[in-house]
């Protein structure tokens, strides 16, 4: 108690110094310490109102997914999924810190100290997949094959429940839309074959009694078909292709779903099948009096068109995978005009190489985001810059985007490759002074165009600078996804936000945007704007000259930021060309809410051009240029 009362004796000194009222305070205070360890298997979770409340009734969660899946919370009827999130400010873990209504201190320990926690989202859980893929293990084909599936895995809701990620409501709800049914406590798939048979049993069960397929006998028709099937068999398939009519006992065939089963029969059988064929075909085989349409073929087929026609492929969409990057490319390589191969693929989704079949030199990237990712709004940011710089020459050209089922896409003109691969392919991985010199002037005038429609890159390193596809001499930037507005669309300057959680590369950062490390080992900067922009260029241009940078191989971000802040000007452009030490010089005059003087930089930039295509440098490298400064230091040393 004495510790305690020394404690709130300091506290008010404090505020009588600081002319705050103690009135202004709330009545508890917590005077908390370190302690030497703190606990890292704490894990803080950020519950919302529902599963808050969820919680407070004793209620039972869930939490499912498996070991490569995300992991989700559920409830009864709602997923959650769990995702990892982090602030600015530090959040501090101390127990039993609670408010009570007296002057008092509390004197507690911190056992974490973290700025990241999880934060829960509601979903809509996509398992239709892995449902199916599960059901098919062990399909229903009928009494006299069960048989043989006395050993086959079967799945009863409890099971299901244990591998798929949602809640039991939309587990039901999703089986309840599907071809199933349950049979001794397990869910069983009807196999397509089964359900066509039973169809036209009925079909033709109500061809003999001359009932119209609006108004069948439901009772009459199980009693005659019981011989072959089980009553809930019949009960099942009624629920799915007809429903109740007004006169009791009485149901209605679904012209849809009926219609859309005889369809799959047609276009199950074929590879493909021209479009005026398959129509007549189609009407032909349905019941009298059902008029089939193009309308009830959505999501069963896709169209492709040829020199000569339309035909349709068999292609459901259940049968896509739940991942939406797979239902791209799937989708995509089934259409007959292009050939799809994969490039790369990294946290923002994948990127595409696109070849025309009937014209292979129209060639195209197609760049899809990974809608589970946070870094699906890159993809969007992309978009918005890329139709900005609209037909620029220093940027690949934006040619369509848009929503393919459920994943956000866009298509742009088709690049060469990268100016890192290019460079690993140099001996001793350096570019001659003489290609370097056609390089630099086009790096500048890139950044410039970015600038020009009000965005910042910061993401500029030598992997996004890439070469035209169709002219391998001149060079473009891209990948905007780190991109951000320095100017607002009325021609204001951004505010400066000061000290913000890093964005880029650390290699190319400049020491504005990459200065610290917080407790958490979370690296931050300063809010970035066109200088930083220029600084990454410098540094490339030290990679192009020298191949590697000062702090290339630091083992830590905190190593990385120590050695890049202690390296000197001398050290860093040692024996590059005057220009490039005054392009260093220049960009330390720029602050946050300057506007480089490009003209100024394009005129050093062409001195710099000039000077490396003299020939004295013809096939020269940095690292001759290196040696003959270093063998005539060795002969003045001699002498």
């Amino acid at each position: 108690m004495e510790a305690e009362s020394t404690e709130y004796e300091n506290l008010k000194q404090i505020l009588e110094h600081a002319k705050i009222p103690e009135s202004n305070l709330l009545p508890n205070f917590n005077s908390i310490y370190f302690s030497n360890q703190c606990l890292p298997e704490y894990k803080l979770l950020e519950l919302n109102e529902e599963l808050l409340l969820h919680m407070k009734k004793n209620e039972t969660l869930y939490i499912r997914g498996d070991v490569n899946d995300e992991v989700v919370i559920c409830t009864d009827s709602k997923t959650f999924v769990v995702k990892e999130a982090e602030i600015s400010n530090s959040m501090l873990l101390v127990p039993q810190a609670e408010f009570i209504c007296e002057n008092n201190v509390e004197i507690g320990k911190v056992n974490l100290c973290t700025n990241i926690y999880w934060e829960v989202r509601e979903v809509t859980p996509h398992f239709r997949h892995i449902l199916t893929r599960l059901l098919l293990e062990c399909p229903y084909r009928g009494r006299e094959i069960e048989a043989e599936n006395l050993s086959s895995k079967k799945y009863g809701i409890d099971d299901l429940l244990n591998i798929i990620p949602a809640s039991r409501k939309e587990l039901m709800e999703a089986l309840g839309k599907m071809r199933i049914c349950e049979i001794a406590d397990h869910m069983r798939l009807l196999d397509f074959n089964f359900i066509v048979k039973i169809t036209t049993d009925v079909l033709n069960l109500i061809e003999e009694n001359s009932w119209s397929w609006k108004h069948v006998d439901v009772a009459s028709t199980i009693e005659t078909l019981s011989s072959l099937y089980s009553v809930e068999i019949l009960n099942r398939w009624f629920e799915i292709f007809a429903e109740p009519f007004v006169q009791p006992g009485f149901f209605s065939l679904k012209e849809i779903d009926i219609c859309r089963l005889f369809a799959e029969i047609i276009l199950r059988a074929v590879d493909k099948i021209y479009l005026k064929e398959f129509e007549q075909t189609w009407l032909d085989s349905v019941p009298h009096g059902m008029q089939p349409t193009m309308e009830m073929l959505k999501g069963l087929t896709i169209i492709d068109t040829d020199a000569r026609s339309q035909f349709l492929r068999y292609f459901p969409l259940e049968n896509l995978s739940d991942d939406q990057e797979k239902r791209f490319v799937e989708l995509f390589a089934r259409k007959q005009r292009w050939r799809v191969h994969l490039v790369g693929s990294g946290s923002y989704g994948v990127v595409y190489h696109a070849v025309d079949v009937s014209n292979p030199a129209n060639r195209r990237a197609i760049k899809i985001e990974n809608a589970q990712k946070k870094e699906k709004a890159r993809l969007l940011v992309e978009i918005e810059v890329m139709k900005a710089l609209g037909e620029c020459e220093f940027s690949p050209h934006l040619i369509e985007h848009g929503m393919y089922f459920g994943s956000r896409y866009f298509v742009m003109t088709l690049l060469g490759p990268d100016l890192s691969r290019v460079l690993l392919l140099q001996p001793f991985m350096q570019f001659t002074y003489h290609e370097i010199a056609q390089f630099i002037g086009q790096m500048l005038s890139s950044v410039q165009a970015v600038h020009n429609v009000n965005f910042v890159h910061r993401d500029i390193k030598v992997s996004n600078f890439a070469f035209k596809s169709s002219h391998l001499s001149r060079l473009v930037i891209f990948d905007f996804g780190s991109a951000k507005r320095y100017r607002s669309s009325d021609g204001q300057l951004v505010s400066f936000l000061g000290d913000v959680p890093f964005i880029g590369n650390p290699l190319f950062a400049s020491m504005n945007a990459l200065s610290r490390i917080n407790h958490a080992g979370v690296p931050f900067g300063k809010d970035q704007c066109r200088v930083d922009d220029l600084w990454s260029l410098l540094y490339v241009l030290v990679i192009l000259f020298t191949g590697s940078l000062p702090w290339q191989h630091a083992s830590s971000w905190k190593s990385l930021i120590d050695i890049k802040m202690t390296t000197t000007k001398e050290n860093l452009l040692s024996r590059l060309p005057c220009h490039i030490e005054n392009f260093y010089d220049y960009l330390n005059t720029l602050r946050f809410e300057d506007e480089p003087n490009y003209y100024s930089l394009r005129s050093l930039f062409e001195q710099l051009r000039q000077y490396l295509t003299a020939e004295k440098f013809t096939n020269c490298r940095y690292r001759d240029v290196l040696y003959r400064h270093l063998n005539n230091y060795d002969k003045s040393e001699d002498s």
